[in-house]
């Protein structure tokens, strides 16, 4: 099943730049993933009956051109697999010429809110949310494991955690994981630097009230970020630009 809706970049969407930013726009899919679920009825309104919700694991993304303020955006996604426990949705974003600016893949589990454990995803929820098995976004099957590059020099600062990071579920919601993660990148950097091309994988959740560690890292080819915890024993995500 393909699910499509129409998102019109306001001015709460834009970067300093006058263009979509990239928190923007994992909302605008983030989106889409929560009305495929409502249709499939594993959404957020079916979560006091069956304690069930979505948990994003990772992002992959690829912005072929970046939309400016006004512009407006068709948005399409669907289901292409589950495995036992993980559901891999994918996107693509066109403009109003039918052309694709944007690709994106994501991996997701399902987790009992109750029991606090993922849940085994049945042959009943796969139908529900009928996969389209022939398309991909970028050809993977899965997508990487992300890996902190310790053996680099690291550039570290702070990040308090607010009440409005907190989502439904009581921790941070990804979308922020971008916000922590920009703050985290030296100035110089930050405002010449491509964010086209980026990954972001999600390994443990940050609850309100925390103080997280950002250690930045910069390699010939990509520049990293890594959200620890406080004591830096926890690698909260990863989120990775390629240059």
């Amino acid at each position: 099943m393909y699910l499509e809706r129409k998102f019109t970049i306001a001015l709460s969407d834009l970067t300093s730049f006058d263009d979509l930013s990239n928190q923007a726009l994992l909302s605008f899919l983030e989106n889409m993933g929560g009305f495929h679920s409502d249709i499939a009825k594993y959404g957020l309104r079916e979560i006091p009956e069956n304690n069930l919700s979505w948990v994003l694991l990772n992002w992959k993304v690829e912005i072929k051109r970046r939309p400016k303020y006004g512009e407006e955006l068709l948005v399409k996604t669907w289901v292409r697999g589950f495995n036992k426990f993980f559901s891999y949705r994918d996107f693509k974003v066109y403009d109003e010429n039918n052309n694709i600016v944007i690709l994106a893949s994501s991996k997701w589990s399902l987790i009992d809110i109750k029991a606090k454990k993922m849940v085994h995803l049945t042959d009943e929820i796969s139908d529900a949310y009928k996969p389209e098995t022939s398309e991909s976004a970028f050809g993977d099957i899965d997508l990487p494991r992300l890996k902190e590059d310790k053996d680099l020099e690291a550039i570290k600062g702070t990040h308090e955690i607010y009440k409005s990071m907190i989502d439904f579920n009581k921790h941070v919601h990804n979308v922020h994981y971008i916000e922590i993660a920009n703050d985290a990148i030296p100035d110089d950097i930050y405002f010449d630097m491509n964010k086209d091309n980026f990954e972001v994988e999600c390994k443990k959740e940050i609850k309100y009230g925390s103080k997280v560690v950002t250690c930045f890292y910069e390699t010939d080819s990509y520049y990293t970020i890594a959200i620890k915890s406080e004591d830096e024993s926890i690698v909260h995500a990863i989120i990775k630009y390629y240059k």
